[in-house]
């Protein structure tokens, strides 16, 4: 005879005894057996560290081991793989995990070593992917995937800005984002900047994160002509501004006699 358990994580150990029961009562147990449900693939491993050590040289630290949660099982790989954000150069380091009981550890324990894999020969200002995949006996685990540079940049003024004034109070202003490759960073975020050509001077600027494309400004003078530019922002700092364009008020708003 035999039952099925459910209900258990992948690679979960159980003990299980067994016993027969009569009107009269339960009799003596079995021997205490141990077992554990099938593996899986792993999950996505955490604690991955990616550090650029100079501008040619990147160093990425990964837990040497992890608890049976995410490893689904006893991780036997990890491929580490570097590749320009284009796709080209690629570099690939193979982890092989010999002793069956390195790679994973017991749910409570902890592991505080670390396998340090280092790349060589990088480009400063150039986007790498970085790729982290563990594997158990089933196969390949989810892939852990990050951008970084080993030495970043300031951004290049942003293309394209136009602006339209919807009333005469508001404005919107758009611009093509600068993409990871153009940018050699990570942008932070894109930052407008306004000036009114009045009597009454008015300097402004409303900061968007860097997923955005366009902003809306809505504190503007009646009847008031504007200058406007795009920045874009690192964590190195802000870059250079794009070509100033001019904003007229719309058609029918009161004469500013202070307008350029």
């Amino acid at each position: 005879n035999s039952i099925v358990i459910l209900g258990l994580s992948p690679y979960q150990m159980v003990q299980v005894q067994v016993s027969a029961s009569t009107s009269v009562g339960e009799g003596p147990r079995s021997d205490l057996v141990t077992g554990r449900s099938n593996e899986s693939v792993p999950r996505l491993l955490e604690g991955i560290t990616p550090t650029p050590e100079s501008e040619s040289v990147l160093l990425i630290s990964i837990p040497s081991k992890y608890n049976l949660s995410i490893a689904n099982g006893i991780i036997i790989r990890i491929l580490i793989s570097i590749d320009r954000y284009t796709g080209d150069d690629r570099q690939q380091t193979i982890i092989n995990v010999n002793n069956t009981f390195v790679g994973c550890v017991s749910q409570d324990e902890e592991d505080d070593e670390t396998y340090e894999i280092r790349f060589s020969g990088l480009a400063a200002e150039v986007p790498y992917n970085v790729s982290v995949i563990a594997s158990t006996s089933v196969g390949e685990g989810v892939e852990y995937l990050s951008i970084i540079f080993t030495q970043e940049g300031l951004p290049p003024a942003p293309q394209n800005v136009i602006a339209n004034r919807v009333d005469d109070s508001t404005m919107i202003v758009r611009w093509n984002r600068i993409s990871i490759v153009d940018a050699k960073s990570h942008i932070l975020g894109y930052t407008i900047n306004y000036r009114s050509n009045s009597r009454r001077r008015q300097t402004g600027s409303k900061t968007v994160g860097p997923d955005e494309d366009q902003a809306v400004i809505d504190d503007l003078q009646s009847g008031v002509r504007y200058s406007v530019d795009v920045t874009a922002a690192t964590s190195i700092g802000t870059g250079s501004s794009s070509d100033v364009i001019v904003v007229d008020p719309p058609s029918g708003s009161p004469d500013d006699k202070g307008i350029n």
